[in-house]
């Protein structure tokens, strides 16, 4: 809009948009538009489809490393178990609609059949409230420490299942994404072939057995998802490399 006279009196008059402002206005409507169903996912192919989101880091390594003792929960490393409110609060200020969110599964359940949904429900429950929608991760490279041989237990893909499937019908209707784990190949290659994470094995074989556990327990996770609610979107994410050189004699490399 701009100012100028019409009809030799004050007035406004309305000018369109140019294509940037259009596209920076489409944006900003998208920020806090609702995630797709599954039933809607077309709607991702659409020529101004773009969704803003933000996260917060969530790895969870639940068994010492031998040669440090050291474990990592990214939450207590850096208070958010304390300050998850405060957290929540500075996520929604963004103005985004969606925000990727690990829940500890080491903490839900401390024990084999010992469940323990009082952080899940309060942090997920806040999202909701501020109105931006969970994009739940539910394994972000560590389980807990009591399934021996972690991705490699036999039980694994059940166990794994049994948890989604149990958090999934708690948020029945209210959430409807999640990602079953966190970049498979990068657990794979931590856990399976440099052997820093559980079960802590080396070398190709190593890769290979812990790969085969993942894609076993996200099979059966999205068979878990979708028993409870067929419009939740199983949203997968890994990361690759891409390595660039300005040295010609490198290129091959």
């Amino acid at each position: 809009r701009r100012r100028g006279r019409a009809g030799g009196g004050e007035g406004i008059v309305n000018t369109p948009p140019r294509l940037p402002e259009r596209r920076a206005e489409a944006a900003q409507a998208n920020m806090m538009e609702a995630l797709p169903k599954r039933s809607q996912l077309a709607r991702l192919s659409e020529p101004d489809a773009f969704w803003w989101a933000t996260g917060i880091e969530d790895t969870f390594i639940t068994e010492p490393w031998h040669l440090t003792g050291r474990t990592l929960d990214e939450y207590e490393l850096t208070g958010h178990y304390e300050r998850w409110r405060e957290d929540i609060g500075l996520v929604a200020e963004l103005g985004v609609g969606a925000a990727r969110y690990g829940v500890p599964w080491h903490r839900i359940q401390p024990a084999p059949g010992s469940w323990d949904w009082d952080f899940a429900d309060r942090t997920l429950g806040r999202l909701l409230e501020l109105g931006v929608e969970p994009i739940v991760d539910l394994v972000h490279y560590g389980l807990p420490p009591w399934i021996e041989g972690a991705y490699c237990n036999p039980a694994y893909p059940d166990l794994v299942a049994e948890y989604a499937g149990r958090l999934a019908e708690r948020f029945k209707g209210r959430i409807f994404w999640y990602t079953p784990l966190n970049e498979p190949r990068v657990t794979a290659w931590y856990c399976g072939r440099l052997g820093w994470w559980p079960p802590f094995l080396r070398g190709w074989p190593g890769f290979v057995a812990v790969v085969l556990g993942v894609c076993r327990g996200i099979v059966r996770t999205v068979e878990a998802l979708r028993a409870v609610d067929r419009e939740i979107v199983a949203a997968h994410v890994d990361a690759t490399d891409l390595f660039d050189t300005a040295d010609p004699a490198l290129e091959d490399e």
